[in-house]
């Protein structure tokens, strides 16, 4: 160890010495020179007397006050530096290694200088009497007009090309815009000049969600002409449009139909609805919700959905929400008269959530919105009805619905494939109405309510089916709930006895 510090020794010694030999020699033989480099730049303001600055920076030693003033050269007589004046260009050469040197080419005219004790000696600008006129430039500056010729260089703005001619007042005043009068929107009565056949209204817009349904909703409504026209009308114009003392009959679709869907189903079901008694007049309104699988790979097959028991549970709550609207259309109608539902699968869902809403019940804890109820007599067919079979008894889910109609007909079909599934959308689930039925345990839960409940077996008719075009083209489904439909009017008429209200 002590070998090696005294073999790097030397080497440092020696290392020193070079460096403060290549720093103090050239100060010890006055061969330095103190050289002050100043860039060329451009002048901020405009001053009288400035000539142009070198491209190049000066290089140049300053020692004594003679040779500043040789830098400078004489322009006049008036222009000569006063005797105040050069005692503090002696003070500025004095102190040439800590200040800068004064530019050579740039010559102030009403310069005066101030000493102060801590900074160096700055030159104060002071503003050119009002008599001067424009200032003398000697060079074009980027960006400046020529000397003496400033309004010419100042471009022009483009105008932009109109037509517009403006006048005086006086001369031609303008000319007054007539404005027609507002023209206040009626109610037309244009439906019985369509000769309507059914109307078609849609919920498809409105929120489906249980606290936000029926707040500012406006339905959709369509009317279907005798020459199959489909014609946009507002909700004030089927209520207008409806005929007076004629039966109405509403029918609530299922899950998985498309928009595109709807015209031919509301078609075929309205013939299949006169067909069973053509002299009576009807009002038939095709009632149509948003009932795609969200989950479905085709949004009317319920087969192509991924997930089925979401699809089946987001549904089964949005036919249950459109009950609010279904019960507020019901109560829209002008009456009393006598009204019919019809629900074919998720719709028997969406007809008795409103009759349980009409009956004073509240669905999700909600009651209706609009207390307005014209006190119609009101039947019910459910067909491939998608609801447990013991929601319509009293204190169930339901319980209120039977209390609001005066009789129900349950189509009943054991053989429904799709309902056999049911069960299997939550754990202990009970079986679908329209495969079990009214069961001996439910119809001793109805207790004096079950002489309103009625069934009929259409599995010989409809088999496995229970798609809506299975019922729609049997006619002789379409007579056995036509006493449903058309009331005292059809041949059987179903007696019961007044319910209160």
């Amino acid at each position: 160890m002590l070998l090696s510090q005294q073999r790097i020794a030397p080497w440092i010694i020696w290392f020193l010495a070079a460096l403060a030999s290549l720093v103090c020699l050239p100060r010890l033989l006055g061969t330095e020179l103190i050289v002050r480099q100043v860039a060329a730049k451009r002048p901020n303001a405009v001053l009288t007397g400035i000539t142009p600055l070198p491209d190049e920076p000066v290089q140049q030693e300053v020692s004594t006050s003679d040779e500043l003033k040789m830098l400078v050269p004489p322009v006049g007589e008036t222009d000569e530096i006063p005797a105040a004046d050069e005692s503090v260009i002696d003070h500025e050469a004095e102190v040439a290694p800590q200040a800068e040197a004064p530019t050579p080419s740039l010559r102030f005219s009403d310069v005066a200088f101030e000493e102060t004790p801590d900074q160096p000696s700055l030159p104060t600008i002071v503003p050119a009497p009002a008599t001067l006129g424009d200032p003398i430039i000697e060079e074009d500056l980027p960006g400046q007009p020529p000397a003496g010729n400033f309004e010419s260089a100042q471009p022009e703005p483009e105008l932009p090309h109109t037509t517009l001619k403006f006048a005086p007042l006086e001369e031609k005043p303008a000319p007054k815009v007539a404005v027609p009068p507002a023209v206040e929107l009626q109610v037309p009565t244009a439906a019985p000049r369509l000769a309507v056949k059914y109307w078609i209204v849609s919920t498809r817009s409105c929120r489906q969600s249980h606290h936000k349904c029926g707040v500012s909703c406006r339905f959709i409504c369509h009317a279907v002409t005798e020459d199959c026209q489909c014609v946009p009308v507002c909700f004030e114009q089927l209520i207008a449009g409806q005929i007076p003392g004629a039966p109405t009959c509403v029918l609530a679709h299922g899950s998985f139909t498309r928009m595109d869907d709807v015209w031919e189903d509301s078609e075929c079901t309205y013939c299949w609805l006169r067909g069973a008694c053509p002299q009576v007049p009807l009002n038939f309104i095709y009632f149509t919700w948003p009932s795609e699988g969200p989950f479905a790979l085709v949004p009317n097959n319920p087969f192509s959905t991924a997930i089925p028991c979401l699809d089946f549970g987001v549904l089964g709550r949005r036919a249950e929400l459109n009950g609010f609207y279904l019960a507020d259309l019901i109560g829209s109608l002008p009456g009393p008269t006598t009204v019919s539902l019809i629900g074919h699968s998720l719709g028997a869902r969406t007809v008795a959530s409103s009759l349980h809403l009409l009956g004073g019940g509240t669905v999700h804890g909600q009651t209706r919105w609009n207390p307005a109820d014209c006190g119609h007599r009101i039947r019910v067919v459910l067909a491939a009805a998608a609801i447990e079979h013991d929601w319509l008894n009293p204190g169930d889910r339901y319980g209120c619905a039977l209390s609001r109609a005066e009789c129900l007909l349950n189509l009943r079909n054991e053989c429904d494939f799709a309902l056999a599934l049911y069960p299997l959308r939550k754990p202990f689930s009970s079986r679908a109405l329209a495969r079990t039925g009214f069961t001996s345990k439910d119809q001793r839960k109805l207790g004096d309510r079950l002489t309103q409940v009625s069934e009929l077996d259409v599995a010989p008719v409809i088999g496995k089916g229970h798609s809506w075009p299975s019922y729609c083209r049997q006619p002789g489904i379409a007579t056995a709930v036509s006493p449903y439909v058309y009331f005292e009017a059809a041949q059987a008429v179903v007696q019961t006895t007044e319910l209160p209200r």
